[in-house]
């Protein structure tokens, strides 16, 4: 399956009707996950941010544009 089609299906699945807030929720779950099985970045990043914390914390949907990197 192409990228396109990827987005394609995944968007119809979660029905947010903003195709770029699901791409980009969805290359945040990418790097939060990377980041949390490589042993030095695990324990030398601190996030604050909302949306870091409620997708790590909670099963709520959050999603801001903004990113908390320096």
């Amino acid at each position: 399956m192409n990228t396109k089609d990827f987005f394609a299906k995944l968007n119809k699945l979660v029905e947010t009707g903003r195709k770029d807030i699901v791409e980009k929720d969805f290359h945040l779950h990418r790097l939060l996950s990377k980041i949390s099985r490589d042993e030095y970045l695990k324990e030398n990043f601190v996030f604050k941010g909302g949306t870091c914390l409620i997708k790590a914390y909670t099963g709520y949907y959050r999603f801001s544009e903004e990113s908390c990197l320096p």
